[in-house]
């Protein structure tokens, strides 16, 4: 069964107008970087997990399912964030904590490998 992102209405910004001209490039360059995620994430949800990993040496498919788990606890730490919620000590940060020592061990075993 596939996880399947619900459809969102465009998000409402402000007038550029009423915005500092960096603060309004610094949201028009955010709303274009979220664009381009939801769309990679749309293209990773239509195709079947086994399909894109299937062919993989075992050292890029660790490293792939690394990244999906990477990037879907920071865009949730992000949400937290962006809802006010206190995430100093939330458990996400330690999810982020042993991704990364996986990242670190996998990366290890491809210098070795090289």
């Amino acid at each position: 069964k596939r996880c399947t992102m619900p459809a969102t209405a465009p998000p409402a910004t402000a007038p550029s107008s009423l915005l500092p001209a960096e603060v309004a490039s610094a949201v028009a360059n955010f709303e274009r970087g979220l664009g381009d995620i939801e769309e990679r994430v749309r293209r990773l949800q239509r195709a079947p997990w086994a399909e894109l990993c299937g062919g993989l040496p075992p050292l890029e498919s660790a490293r792939l399912h690394l990244m999906v788990a990477y990037t879907i606890n920071t865009l949730f730490y992000m949400y937290l964030k962006t809802q006010g919620i206190p995430s100093a000590n939330h458990p996400v940060l330690a999810e982020l904590e042993r991704i990364k020592g996986y990242i670190r061990k996998v990366r290890a075993a491809s210098q070795e490998a090289e």
